[in-house]
């Protein structure tokens, strides 16, 4: 992104200075308060972003109040005298209305919230935003619940070793700077701060003079800055200096070491060293060097310790803050590997490349993909605006916008050089987390429901729930509404291929510049693994980027990587899926190396094995997840064997990797790939014209593949209760589910869908979210769904995380909350909200970026829907009536057949 100046081409509009313009973004500052504005147009889409970026973050607190401002951050969702519950009015509910997609999130340097909306609703966000700048009410009873929905969210966090390594790494490394607190602070710190406390911060921080306004997309001009004006103009500037942050972190001399012991499966290294603050000269070498040491299979790390067994996984990441900070190596081992011999192996890593500097073709590849990466940023009025936030965090809003000139200055001198001043023995901290066995973690215990409902399902960051709800969205309105501009409509927009093979191809041009996303789908998903081998499609998946016939995996992956282009394949149920983002000009790449990777694959048996030593240590780390364990119980109790939706004993998924040999995946690989169900979306900046000859004559002669599966309806599943405990964890899953949903297309779907939101979708805003987390404080995380696709049964159900001493209030409030939704049933103006919520995220989602899109049309013609289910779906959806949501309710929701699993440190182990 280049950044080139023009200071002199705006004018000042009434009440603001014009200060610069670099790389198309425009800087005023409000007179009547010193308020930053910046502005950037992109009318590719009618969706706007506006975010507001606070100067405080957990660099500003001390011990006592840390946590203090994410803490406050949670506060400013509480409301103000004009937005708040007791009015009707909720923050998130009312920003939900436009159909906006919104949050906040607190870091290191800064705090920022952020909404992004159809252009026409920019001033109903300008308007909140600036309301709860100074008119937030922080009241003692909303401190109280949410401070055990933060601490809720602190667990969770202390269930997964590698955040706590990750914090551990920061507090060991640092003894006087604030960088020494996570950001979400001590557990005793959110516990006590007190709400004096907080609204002492909050009016330290929270004023005009302290914040900068992004607005990112398509927006009036000058009617914004009269709405900008008319809401933050009448707010005055501190009456305070904005107080620095003055403490500064004394030189280390001398290498610091620290283990982390706890339950877990499989070991962790982790290699900070001091580097200097974001602003440093050295700042892009270091970015340079990262990508040498980690960044995909052409890195030396990827060769040194992936392609070796020796981990599954690793990063190098130079944090780059407003004060000197840390790049950190994070390696996860495989089972058989020790923290020692790959500690060594980095470090050694590190002293060749200070020694010996790296090669020209290592500069070329990773500059060319760090600029791409940067280059993507401009797909998405969010995606700019996020990486805009952080440059204004850490250093200033013209760091991002130059930041690319930078990297193409650095020289291969001057990654060696920063490699051997940063890493160095005095300037080092290293971590190693070794995992102790879980003592008294049992097998899953199964009792009948007794005497009612009970019952969960799990969400989480549960693998296999990726699984399921990534290959078959929940609803259209959030996941396939994804329209781009409001003049044409999907059928007249979109080109199609379909070629005598079967094979077809789908084209939508946008006004995204440069940027192309591919996506696609193949019937060779896992419901087609041989029934004793259920692994099989899964690892053929991942051998497709592991070497062809004509380029082994490395060389696949440098004829991507010098030109910034993105290809990966994952198997979900039905389907083999692809992936791809890359620049207009590589194409004709891209789709060679496709082709080449889906049908030619090599199958190398040496690359199996590596490729299974990774899948067991996969599978092992997952035995650690308490969301994996919940979903997985539950899955076995309503789904019947061999159902799509049916998986095998968690534990056993070791032993199946085991079984699989690379003959399986040949005579997979033979019976279920073909053109006979290939099916591509290509969106961005490119047509037919483009696509059609690369199309037909690379996919034009693939014969044969496999068709979708007819699966049979399912009954409602019958009630169970399942426990597993899982000793040392902070945190308690809970899932509650059933069977017996519509499938997607059913003439109930979409009602059941509009009353399922208004029951769970939002964690701050539907009736699960502000009874249980906003009201109550019971948990972080709260949600209910419906996992469904139009030719297969899925399941309804809702999502929890707790605290241990929290969990038989929970569960009580969550079957009392759902006993009275459906007896009371949902109301005329919550369907009517709702409904405006969903049409409204049906045009936001337009702009979120090509690669949305291009899934979305994926999915709806994989799912036999057509385009015209996206045409029609707004109108569809304002002709739901509330007799229809509540008849659905009814009809689907079965508290008496609801099953429960729970995965944690369950309460005296039971």
């Amino acid at each position: 992104m280049s950044g080139k100046k023009n200071d002199t081409a705006h004018q000042s509009p009434r009440g603001y200075e014009f200060i610069k313009e670099i790389g198309g973004i425009r800087e005023y500052r409000m007179l009547s308060n010193g308020l930053t504005v910046l502005l950037r147009r992109d009318d590719s889409a009618p969706v706007v972003t506006f975010m507001v970026t606070y100067l405080v973050g957990s660099r500003n607190e001390a011990t006592g109040h840390t946590g203090a401002t994410h803490l406050l951050e949670h506060m400013m969702f509480k409301g103000t005298p004009t937005f708040n519950r007791e009015k009707g009015t909720q923050i998130a509910s009312e920003l939900q209305k436009v159909g906006a997609l919104m949050n906040a999130t607190t870091w290191f340097d800064r705090t920022n919230y952020y909404e992004v909306l159809p252009s026409e609703q920019l001033e109903f966000a300008i308007k909140i935003e600036a309301d709860r700048m100074r008119n937030s009410m922080l009241r003692e009873e909303d401190h109280r619940s949410e401070m055990t929905v933060v601490r809720n969210e602190f667990d969770i966090g202390e269930n997964k070793p590698e955040r706590v390594l990750h914090d551990r790494l920061f507090s060991h490394a640092y003894i006087a700077h604030p960088y020494h607190h996570s950001t979400i602070g001590w557990r005793s710190d959110i516990e006590n701060v007190s709400t004096a406390r907080l609204k002492e911060f909050y009016d330290t921080y929270y004023w005009p003079n302290n914040a900068t306004v992004s607005v990112i997309g398509h927006f009036p001009e000058p009617e914004v800055f009269e709405m900008l004006g008319e809401h933050f103009g009448a707010i005055s500037a501190s009456p305070h200096e904005i107080p620095p942050m003055y403490t500064s972190e004394p030189e280390q001399q001398g290498e610091v070491r620290f283990t982390l012991r706890r339950p877990g499966q499989v070991g962790m290294v982790a290699i900070g060293h001091k580097i200097p603050e974001a602003l440093h000269t050295d700042t892009a070498a270091l970015e340079l060097l990262a990508g040498v040491l980690s960044m995909g299979k052409s890195s030396r790390l990827y060769r040194k310790l992936i392609d070796s067994n020796l981990a599954m996984a690793q990063y190098t990441h130079p944090f780059q803050l407003r004060d000197p900070s840390l790049v950190i190596t994070h390696v996860t081992l495989t089972p058989e590997s020790t923290q020692e011999h790959v500690e060594k192996i980095v470090l050694e890593t590190y002293e060749d490349i200070a020694r010996e500097g790296i090669s020209a073709r290592e500069l070329e590849i990773f500059r060319n993909l760090i600029i791409a990466d940067f280059a993507y940023d401009r797909d998405g009025t969010y995606a700019y605006a996020s990486r805009l936030n952080e440059a204004i965090g850490s250093a200033n809003w013209e760091f991002y916008v130059t930041y690319t000139d930078r990297i193409k200055a650095v020289t291969r001198e001057d990654v060696r050089r920063v490699a051997e001043t940063y890493f160095v023995a005095e300037n080092r901290t290293i971590g190693w987390f070794e995992p102790l066995s879980a003592e008294g973690a049992g097998q899953a215990e199964d009792e009948p429901a007794a005497g009612g409902p009970a019952g969960y399902s799990g969400g989480g960051d549960s693998e296999s729930v990726r699984r399921r709800m990534g290959a078959m969205p929940v609803d259209i309105a959030n996941h396939a509404a994804a329209a781009a501009a409001p003049q044409a409509s999907f059928a007249a927009r979109v080109q199609e291929m379909r070629l005598d093979n079967g094979a077809r191809c789908l084209v939508m041009r946008t006004g995204v510049e440069d940027v192309v996303s591919i996506r696609g789908v193949l019937k060779a998903g896992n419901y087609f693994s041989p029934r004793e081998k259920p692994m099989v499609a899964r690892m053929t998946a991942e051998m497709l980027e592991n070497g062809t016939r004509e380029h082994n995996k490395f060389q696949l992956a440098e004829l991507l990587d010098e030109v910034g282009a993105e290809l990966s394949f994952s198997s979900g149920i039905f389907n083999l899926r692809m992936r791809g983002r890359f620049l207009k000009k590589d194409m004709a790449r891209v789709f060679d190396l496709l082709a080449e990777m889906l049908r030619t694959p090599a199958f190398d048996e040496k690359e199996f094995e590596k490729v299974k030593q990774q899948e067991i240590a996969y599978w092992q780390k997952r035995l650690d997840s308490t969301a994996e364990r919940v979903d997985n119980m539950l899955s076995r109790a309503i789904f019947p064997e061999h159902h799509p939706y049916w998986e095998h004993e968690l534990s056993t998924f070791v032993d199946l990797v085991q079984d699989v040999s690379i003959e399986d995946i040949r005579r997979f690989y033979q019976h279920a790939y073909g053109g006979r169900s290939l099916l591509l979306s290509v969106v961005g900046d490119t047509d037919m014209q483009d696509v059609s000859e690369l199309f037909r004559s690379r996919f034009g002669d693939w014969q044969h593949g496999l068709e979708a599966p007819k699966v049979p309806r399912l009954d409602v599943s019958r009630p169970h209760t399942l426990r597993y405990d899982m000793p040392g964890k902070a945190n308690i899953d809970l899932y509650f589910g059933h069977t017996g949903v519509p499938r997607l297309g059913d003439e109930d779907y979409l009602p059941f869908v509009i009353g399922n939101h208004i029951l769970g979708d939002s964690p701050l805003s539907s009736r699960l979210g502000v009874e249980i987390r906003d009201t109550r404080g019971l948990t972080y995380s709260i949600y209910s769904f419906i996992s469904t696709a139009s030719d297969i049964d899925g399941m309804w159900g809702i999502y929890m995380a707790v605290s241990p001493q929290n969990l038989d209030e929970s569960v009580h409030a969550v079957r009392s909350l759902l006993d009275d939704f459906l007896k009371k049933g949902v109301s005329e103006k919550e369907v009517s909200d709702e409904k405006l919520t969903m049409t409204g995220k049906f045009k936001v989602t337009s702009g979120l970026n090509t690669g949305a899109l291009a899934s979305r049309l994926v999915f709806v013609e994989d799912e036999n829907l057509g385009l015209d289910y996206l045409d029609t779906y707004a109108e569809r959806v304002s002709a739901v009536t509330v007799e229809q949501v509540n008849s659905a309710l009814r009809r689907y929701i079965r508290p008496e057949n609801m099953s429960l699993a729970m995965a944690g440190g369950l309460p005296g182990g039971r």
